[in-house]
């Protein structure tokens, strides 16, 4: 069941914007094509 399939997120996710950070094995999935997510991490990737 959706239960909201509109939601929008702004990022999957949001990190602090500084030297040495890195990512590992990140995963962002789809629940059945709803709702959308414009940016990957923070605001500078694309989904």
């Amino acid at each position: 069941m959706n239960v909201a399939p509109g939601v929008v997120a702004a990022r999957a996710f949001e990190v602090p914007d500084s030297p040495g950070v890195r990512f590992h094995h990140m995963v962002i999935v789809s629940h059945g094509g709803t709702g959308t997510i414009s940016h990957v991490i923070n605001n500078a990737s694309p989904a």
